[in-house]
């Protein structure tokens, strides 16, 4: 039997591990590191941003979880109703948070942004 999923991971989580923070590593080093393509980008962009190789990026084995059109609608609802109250709220946000959602998957995150919201674990970095 395989392994129950029980977290997606947004950019901030996947950048600690490409920095190398040792609590972040060592407290999911069991679990698939699964995201969707939009924090995919946003983890790829932070290497380009401060020129690490590639091989920094690559090392992390990324799975993509998918979602559909409505999920983008559902999204935006939530981006719409947090925005106003929370300037620290993307549109990559929102996507990722809804689509762990939709999946009973926990965020992990680094992102106060996510304050307040059910199924959000916040990492602490040394």
């Amino acid at each position: 039997m395989g392994r129950i999923l029980v977290y997606v991971f947004d950019s901030s989580a996947i950048i600690e591990m490409i920095k190398g923070d040792q609590i972040t590593i060592e407290k999911y080093k069991q679990e698939k590191v699964i995201t969707i393509n939009l924090t995919y980008g946003e983890a790829f962009y932070y290497c380009i941003r401060m020129r690490l190789k590639k091989e920094k990026f690559t090392a992390i084995p990324l799975e993509i979880l998918e979602y559909d059109l409505k999920d983008i609608e559902h999204a935006m609802e939530l981006l719409a109703e947090r925005k106003p109250k929370t300037k620290d709220f993307s549109f990559v946000d929102a996507v990722v948070y809804t689509v762990a959602k939709k999946n009973n998957l926990t965020l992990v995150t680094k992102d106060f942004g996510f304050k307040g919201l059910p199924n959000v674990e916040f990492i602490t970095t040394s």
